[in-house]
């Protein structure tokens, strides 16, 4: 992924609580990316292990990543976990991996609601405060994506688009 000052462009994020419902103390806030061009949803060791989410299964996906003609297998491990959301809690399945992406830039959220008045009143999912660079703990993909994703979309003239979820 790159993208520089002149071509920022606010991708779909979120933050939200997951936890583990068997470690009633293991819950923390961490910041997802909706990717739908992705088949599956992921999560990061670190999270995992701070969290220490059941194991599911292992098993081996041939991953095959942007830009790549070769696909490689590796076993990774699939555990449960729970996300609050509007509607209550859910649970998902997420392929444990050591790395999502490099943090995220130009995510200006407060400028784009403030500059923008189809987005004005909307609740954002995620804030940036002053952080400059933006870390994803986890990514959603088409497996998770439509249990989260309302199909209310909201546009201006121009700009960018909000998309509504339950979080």
């Amino acid at each position: 992924m790159f993208v520089n000052s002149s071509t920022s462009v606010l991708l779909p994020t979120a933050r939200a609580i997951v936890f583990n419902p068997s470690i009633y103390s293991a819950r923390l806030e961490v910041r997802m990316v909706f990717d739908s061009g992705s088949q599956r949803t992921y999560i990061t060791r670190a999270i995992q292990d701070y969290l220490c989410f059941p194991v599911v299964e292992q098993r081996t996906f041939m991953l095959k990543t942007f830009g790549s003609t070769l696909k490689t297998p590796k076993t990774l491990d699939v555990v449960s976990l729970h996300i609050s959301t509007n509607n209550g809690d859910i649970r998902i399945l997420a392929i444990v991996v050591p790395f999502i992406c490099d943090k995220l830039c130009n995510q200006y959220l407060d400028r784009a609601q403030n500059g923008f008045p189809h987005l004005r009143n909307l609740n954002f999912a995620d804030y940036n405060g002053e952080q400059i660079d933006l870390m994803i703990d986890m990514l959603i993909g088409s497996d998770e994506y439509w249990n989260f994703v309302t199909g209310e979309v909201v546009r201006g003239e121009s700009g960018p688009t909000g998309l509504n979820t339950i979080l």
